[in-house]
């Protein structure tokens, strides 16, 4: 393929835009030789037409094992939970089920077992999450206090073999 320069910004100017504009590799466009499909392509520009609707099944054949994974890991179970839930349903006493509607939500909304038990939920989740903020921090500050500040021997030792257990979940 030879290449054709693109349009110079002057003629007698002898300026670095002009050298840039003349030369070869800096051009825009493609000639072809004649007979070879199109006589001149712009590089850089996408075709247009059959090759968008390529384009855009190239990327559902791609992304369907996903949508699949998703569709049959989250989804179906998601939907037969959400009908499950509007059916009377007790698996130790009987398979069967009938349908109740709204009536199991409004029991959920209006029972004092559920109001507790999500009391209980919430305290439990900030009192354990603040006592490990809490210990990680000062674990964390004696670690560091360890491997920065002690210069001693029994300092260099117990910060280089705490580093070295604390690295060592990452190793494995």
């Amino acid at each position: 393929m030879k290449r054709e320069p693109a349009a110079s910004a002057g003629t007698g100017s002898r300026s670095p835009l002009a050298d840039k504009a003349n030369d070869p590799m800096t051009a825009t466009r493609l000639e072809q030789p004649s007979g070879q499909g199109r006589a001149d392509i712009e590089v850089g520009v996408r075709p247009r037409g059959a090759s968008r609707g390529r384009r855009r099944l190239t990327g559902l054949g791609l992304s369907a094992p996903a949508l699949l994974f998703v569709g049959a890991f989250m989804a179906y179970p998601l939907a037969s939970l959400l009908l499950l839930s509007l059916q009377q349903y007790s698996p130790m006493r009987s398979e069967v089920t009938s349908f109740v509607g709204l009536d199991n939500y409004a029991w959920l909304a209006g029972s004092d077992l559920v109001r507790n038990s999500l009391l209980v939920t919430l305290v439990f989740t900030v009192a354990s999450v603040g006592l490990e903020l809490a210990v990680g921090l000062a674990l964390a500050v004696l670690l560091a206090w360890l491997v920065v500040e002690q210069t001693g021997r029994l300092g260099r030792f117990l910060g280089r073999l705490f580093s070295g257990v604390f690295i060592l979940p990452f190793a494995a």
